[in-house]
Formats: C-alpha cells, structure tokens, sequence
C-alpha cells in the first residue's frame, strides 16, 4: 500500500468506522486486475493492519487473488500430474487453494466429496446428521454393511483422506444439519457450497446463503417416476448454480414457501402425510448410476465457474438432464420480477435467517420413525423460542 493509500483507510476512515462499529475493510485492485484486502482493527491505542488470505469475486465466473504469503500456492505433485497438466498450473493453484463444502453426504454428497479429493482440495467441510442405513448400501458410496449405524460424514472423511491427492488435505466434518447454527456458521466460511439435500428447508437455507453472503451453491436434485406395476417411467436431473448473476433457486421451482412450512411443522416426518402426498407410490428413489451422473455434472459445473476462461460460452441456467430420451439442455431465465431473495444480494448478516435454530444442537432422524416423529415434534416446541438468525 501506498502512503496515500494508509492515510485515506487508517486516517480518514478510522474514525468514521470506531463511531459507528462497523469494520473498516480496505480493498485494491491492481493493475494486474488482482485484488488485495485487509481489516483495519483497533487496539485501544491505534489501527493496526490484518490482511486477508484472499480476495473473491462473484458472478458467472469466480475470480479469486490470494494472498501469497498467507496461503502459498502448493507445490506441483506427481500424483495431479494429469490434473495438473488439463487445466495449467495456475488454474490448479487457485482451485486447489478454495474451501469447499458439501452439504449432504448422500449417494451424490459422497461422489462430489470424493471428486473434489481426486483433484487437489486442500480443505473440505462435510456437513450432515444422517447415519447410514441398509438401504443406502447400493448407492452410498465408501458404504458396506459393516458401516451401517455409523454418521456418513465419519465414513465420507475416513474414505476421502485415503483418496486425497493434495499434499495436505483439511476435513471439518460436521455432524449436524444445516440449519443448525455451527453448522450455518461454519458454511459461510467457504468459498463454494454444494447442496447434495433433497428438503425444502436446507435448499431454502442455501439459496439465503448464495445470494446474502454472495458464496456460490451448485445445487443438483434427482426426479425419479415409476409407474404403478412399479417399472420405471421417467428420471430426470439438474444442476443449478444460484448467487449473485443466477437464477435463484425458488424461482427455478426447485421448491416453495408452502414446502418449508411443511417441513417446519414436521409434515414430512410424519409417514401417513408423506404417503398421502405420494399417492401411494415411492418418494425420493435414486439408484448409484443416477447418483453418479448428477456428481458429475455437479462438479463440472464448479469446474466451468472456477477454471473457465474468458471467451468460455456461458450455457447459464439450469443444466437439465431427461434420461428415457438421453437428451440434455440449458435453461436460463431471470429470477421473477421483485424477487425478495435477489433484494438480499450482498446484505450479509443484515438478513437473519428466520428458521436458523440455535438449539437444540443435534435433531436425531435416524431413530425409528414412530419413536424419532415424536421426539421431533417434541423438539420442535421446546425450539420455538430458539429460532432466529443472530447477527455476528
């Protein structure tokens, strides 16, 4: 930084800043088109400077400059050689270097998870509740009978140390749901989300986060139908990335108000109302090659924001795959006029969540189902006075 530079942050900001409490950040941007930052923090006595590991910016592509002394660029390594040699060096270093969480470590959770380790991460952050059961084996990836009982972001991070290629890789596995508040906190310290969740209420949460914190989320959901006589009739999946420049995930359709209510008055936990809104035929079916397939997708549509070039076509939209026909095409569309999600773009903790629960930490669904509903039900009472979002 220059002197100019010093005294118009330090000098001329500062007092603004302590009058007010709010923190003094000071940005530059470089000839290079690079970006440097740093928080200007009191003492008692006098600014002193703090500067930040890295610097992102948001759209249809995720540009980040990081701070070279605070997080050097990794060596290269004979084991990302191919890797390394698809996309260059530089491109490496900069996706190699990002934090990324996956929410949901499902069949596609766990795929995603195991794609990020084979090309580099250093850092992941795993965050789920769920434990395996026996009817995840055919498609929860890592998983065999001798898992069953055991929390999936456990098996996910014991999986993922064995097949990370980064020299170190850092696991923050969290076992808890999103909406939880440590687990909310520890989302908004990443760089990319991925939401591998198939609930309104987690989706809703996500799609928050895109557009309040401007942190991307590359979400993937699968539609299975199948027909009475219990063949298959049609699947379908799609990939949308939602934050500042995107669709927002509401508008897509992906859910509605009316589908957060329900799960907020614990309607999908109750297996007489699920059945009744199935009409009877199974919900939420996926099988391993489905599962697969949206993985990827996922991930090259992290890959096509983080690596892409300049003069890469921009498919925007929602990427949607129809299997019985074996056809793929994007949709883009704006977000609906008035949409109050876009409005909170950039707004940050100014936006409280409003069914961010601070407690109870840890809401069990892995308890039989009778015995799990009116524990929940019960939980959910004892919560209503916990719920809301706090500013930081």
């Amino acid at each position: 930084m220059s002197r100019a530079d010093v005294t118009a942050e330090r000098d001329r900001i500062g007092g603004p800043a302590r009058a007010t409490g709010l923190p003094l950040v000071g940005l530059t941007l470089g000839t290079d088109e690079a970006w440097s930052a740093r928080f200007w923090r009191w003492d008692g006595q006098r600014f002193e400077r703090a500067w930040c590991d890295k610097v992102r910016v948001v759209g249809r592509r995720l540009g980040v400059t990081y701070n070279a002394e605070k997080m050097p660029p990794p060596q290269r390594r004979p084991t990302l050689r191919r890797t390394t040699d698809t996309w260059g060096s530089a491109r490496q270093s900069d996706l190699a270097r990002l934090r990324f969480g996956v929410v949901g470590l499902g069949s596609v959770g766990s795929m995603v998870a195991e794609a990020l380790a084979r090309i580099g991460v250093e850092h992941l952050v795993l965050v789920d509740a769920d434990r395996v059961k026996t009817h995840n084996l055919d498609r929860l990836l890592y998983a065999s009978e001798a898992d069953v009982g055991r929390l999936k972001v456990e098996l996910a991070a014991d999986a993922l140390r064995r097949s990370a290629t980064a020299a170190r890789l850092r696991i923050d596995a969290i076992a808890g749901w999103i909406q939880q508040e440590g687990c909310y906190r520890a989302a908004l310290d990443c760089d990319v989300l991925f939401s591998c969740v198939d609930r309104p209420l987690p989706k809703d949460l996500l799609n928050h986060i895109a557009y309040t914190h401007c942190i991307p989320v590359v979400f993937g959901g699968v539609f299975v139908d199948t027909k009475r006589d219990g063949t298959l009739g049609q699947a379908a999946w799609s990939v949308v990335r939602s934050g500042p420049g995107h669709r927002c995930l509401r508008c897509d359709g992906q859910y509605t108000t009316s589908d957060v209510v329900l799960e907020r008055d614990g309607s999908l936990d109750d297996p007489s109302y699920v059945a009744r809104l199935a009409g009877g035929r199974p919900m939420n079916q996926n099988v391993f090659p489905f599962s697969a397939n949206l993985a990827s997708l996922m991930t090259l549509e992290m890959l096509r924001m983080v690596i892409g070039a300049s003069w890469w076509p921009e498919p925007g939209g929602k990427l949607h795959y129809s299997y019985v026909p074996g056809t793929l095409h994007a949709v883009a569309e704006p977000c609906r006029n008035h949409c109050e999600v876009m409005a909170r773009t950039a707004s940050g903790d100014q936006t409280a969540y409003p069914f961010l629960v601070t407690g109870p930490e840890h809401l069990d669904r892995s308890l039989p189902s009778s015995v799990g509903a009116r524990l929940l039900a019960r939980l959910r009472k004892l919560s209503q006075g916990l719920v809301g979002g706090r500013s930081s």
